[in-house]
């Protein structure tokens, strides 16, 4: 969906979890880390990371009246050194564009989801 490059290898999905592997090179070096997803159904969801970067994220879906949802997302990082810290502003960038592709591919899997109800 971004264009990323890197190689995801699915371990498990269930119900309530899915975990994969991430290959792809930063800055011409192999990284490899691994990517757990806890999901709490109907509404929220967490993100666990380990190897490459240490990255949590909790994310919440908001009823916002008809046809309406929002996403709320809250992030704690952490880095081996300050080297690897990006400016938040830079940081907030990349995930908004990121964000705005998936929530483009969500908002089209919704609706065919809809005209597929109807049929």
């Amino acid at each position: 969906m971004t264009g990323s490059k890197a190689k995801r290898k699915f371990l498990e999905r269930t119900g309530r979890r899915i975990v994969w592997s991430a290959e792809y090179k930063e800055k011409g070096k192999p990284k490899e880390g691994i990517r757990v997803v806890w999901l709490h159904p109907p509404d929220s969801w967490t993100l666990d990371t380990c190897g490459d970067y240490r990255e949590l994220g909790e994310y919440y879906l908001t009823e916002k009246g008809k046809n309406k949802t929002r996403l709320d997302m809250k992030f704690l990082m952490t880095y081996d050194s300050k080297d690897e810290v990006e400016g938040r502003k830079k940081w907030e960038k990349e995930l908004s564009e990121e964000w705005d592709v998936f929530r483009r591919y969500l908002e089209d899997d919704y609706k065919a989801s809809l005209r597929a109800g109807k049929e």
